[in-house]
């Protein structure tokens, strides 16, 4: 092979390394790039991910998503979508929250729980409340013998003097009052309160719709009777439910009358009771969750009745709890009358006690939980809290 000849041989060679380099070096920078577009749009799912978990979240506290409508939340955003799924807990008041962003074929998912709450009036915050404008001196007293005792769970505010009697316990919290004396159990708390509570006002909208009802009949449901109210208002005069009969929420019923629930009758959860008259509920009947009762009168819960939600009368009127009645919830009423092995869990707000005393085996304790997860209007505007928990998590 002549000298030509070599130099065109090594020239092709030079050539062949020169473009299997170049081929090598473009196929690198391709995977480069696609990786780095995994990169972007991995990065880019994740924050829609966040995005849709935050959407999420405004959208339960502004409302549009509470404990009965929380569905799924599907939606597009920027170059991609995000799909959150929900569960709630109604003991905790808690929605474990998984949000989905997917950008092309790239999908990235986070977890996070938050708690969904009001906020009450600071009265609320206490297993007991006492406004106290007649100045009497609060005693919590057993007259019944050694079996007896008064306990309350939680702070006890009450703006006057407290005399904590034998067998008579404050425990779990402390006692604001002016003095606290006496041979019971409790602690006194070294100071007033910050915030300092105040006694809630009512607003009218119940009253309301009691003054424009138009002129309606009695209603008696008995047995198997059912009045399900399907998220109307319904009016009536007079109503009495017993024998198990029912009425089936959600939805509310005002009357004009008295209303009396009594025997096994049962109230669905979500059920709003307005009454001008006097609301009796007795002998096992049951109120189930979230449920109002409402009087511009006296309310009587007695005799094993089991009613959970709000029980509510006019400052001027009373709510006696007694024989074995049990309320978990809120209790707001002028004067409250305490007696009998009566059980409440949540808080009890009142301006004054009957005959300045709370008697014979009451148990008061505050729960937090147990408050109904939204405020009765006639109490007021609350404010919805989301709180995020400290358990985010990328699955």
């Amino acid at each position: 092979m002549n000298q030509k000849g070599l130099i065109l041989v090594f020239v092709f060679i030079i050539m062949t390394g020169l473009a299997a380099v170049t081929l090598g070096f473009l196929y690198m920078n391709a995977v480069q790039l696609k990786s780095g577009g995994y990169d972007v749009q991995s990065s880019e799912a994740f924050w829609i991910a966040e995005a849709g978990l935050q959407k999420y979240m405004f959208y339960l506290k502004d409302g549009t998503y509470d404990s009965t409508n929380h569905p799924n939340l599907n939606e597009n955003l920027g170059n991609g979508n995000y799909l959150v799924t929900s569960s709630y807990d109604g003991g905790t008041s808690t929605y474990v929250l998984t949000s989905t962003g997917s950008v092309s074929v790239i999908s990235r998912t986070i977890t996070e729980s938050a708690v969904v709450g009001n906020v009450y009036p600071d009265a609320f915050d206490y297993a007991l409340f006492g406004n106290n404008s007649n100045n009497k001196t609060l005693t919590l007293n057993n007259s019944g013998g050694a079996s007896n005792t008064i306990e309350i769970v939680g702070d006890l505010y009450y703006d006057g003097n407290v005399v904590v009697e034998s067998r008579a316990s404050v425990t779990g919290g402390l006692v604001y009052a002016n003095s606290v004396s006496g041979a019971g159990t409790y602690t006194a708390a070294p100071g007033s309160p910050s915030p300092m509570p105040t006694y809630p006002v009512l607003n009218t909208i119940y009253n309301d719709l009691i003054a424009v009802a138009p002129l309606v009949s009695n209603l008696t449901l008995n047995g198997s009777a059912d009045l399900p109210l399907g998220g109307t208002t319904q009016y009536y005069r007079n109503l009495t439910v017993r024998n198990n009969a029912t009425i089936t929420g959600p939805g509310t019923i005002v009357m004009t009358g008295t209303v009396t629930l009594r025997d096994d009758a049962n109230v669905s959860p979500n059920v709003t009771i307005i009454a001008k008259g006097t609301v009796n509920i007795r002998d096992d009947a049951i109120v189930q969750s979230e449920s109002i009762v409402y009087s511009q009168s006296n309310i009587t819960l007695r005799n094993s009745v089991n009613v959970t939600g709000s029980v509510i009368a006019l400052p001027n009127k009373t709510v006696t709890v007694q024989n074995n009645a049990v309320l978990t919830g809120i209790l707001y009423a002028g004067r409250v009358n305490l007696i009998n092995n009566a059980v409440i869990t949540g808080s009890v707000v009142t301006d004054r006690f009957s005959s300045n005393r709370i008697n014979d085996n009451v148990t008061i304790t505050f729960s937090q939980v147990s408050l109904p997860s939204t405020l009765p209007a006639v109490l007021g505007s609350s404010s919805t809290t989301v709180t995020p928990q400290a358990d985010w998590n990328e699955t």
